[in-house]
């Protein structure tokens, strides 16, 4: 294999390597809101019953 196909291979193994990066890095963020939103319901409920305690 000649040195411009092993450079042809290697960008593009770095381009797809990118492509990979970007739909992890989507997906994760998508992960993190919905534990995100999931906390935040669980605190609302946790301070609801506390003010119903605290009456």
């Amino acid at each position: 294999m000649c040195e411009s196909h092993r450079q042809v291979r290697a960008a593009r193994a770095v381009v797809a390597r990118q492509a990979d990066n970007k739909e992890t890095n989507k997906r994760r963020r998508k992960d993190e809101q919905k534990t995100k939103k999931r906390r935040t319901k669980d605190e609302e409920k946790t301070n609801k019953r506390r003010r119903k305690d605290e009456q």
